[in-house]
């Protein structure tokens, strides 16, 4: 339950001078102890399981790569070698970069037409930031982001 918080740009108003990032606020719901799926997309690397910290923070699309924040509202520091305890001033920490969000399929009718739409579920997912460079330098993420570079500068795959 602890707070969170992110820096992004609102796609519909990132600046006119400069770029003018937004904070999104939220809680911790799952500390990352254990893997969740991350699901790939058209623009995105494979589908994979990682570690990842879950927060109940509504997040669009182009949030992703945001830094997030925990915000403790007091710093516990425990010196076991001469047995003191310290308290000190709250002070934000870097919990990691945000990963996406998880989507709902949810039924749509329009007259006689139906079908399903993807409604954000408000629990975004967040890369720990000890787990950054290493999901970096995964190979099927390096393959991804090869294919990316190769397609974007039209040059021929490494």
């Amino acid at each position: 339950g602890d707070e969170t918080f992110m820096l992004t740009v609102l796609p519909q108003h990132p600046g006119f001078e400069r770029d003018r990032p937004i904070t999104r606020f939220g809680h911790i719901s799952k500390i990352a102890t254990e893997p969740v799926q991350l699901s790939g997309g058209p623009n995105y690397p494979p589908a994979t399981l990682a570690k990842a910290f879950l927060i109940e923070a509504t997040t669009w699309p182009t949030n992703s790569g945001a830094p997030v924040f925990i915000h403790y509202s007091q710093r516990v520091d425990a010196d076991e070698s001469e047995g003191r305890i310290t308290i000190g001033q709250a002070a934000p920490r870097l919990l990691g970069l945000c990963s996406g969000h998880y989507r709902v399929p949810a039924a749509v009718k329009l007259g006689d037409d139906e079908g399903t739409i993807d409604l954000n579920s408000g629990i975004s997912i967040v890369t720990p930031a000890s787990a950054i460079l290493e999901v970096t330098r995964r190979p099927e993420h390096v393959g991804w982001r090869d294919a990316e570079v190769a397609r974007l500068t039209g040059s021929p795959e490494p």
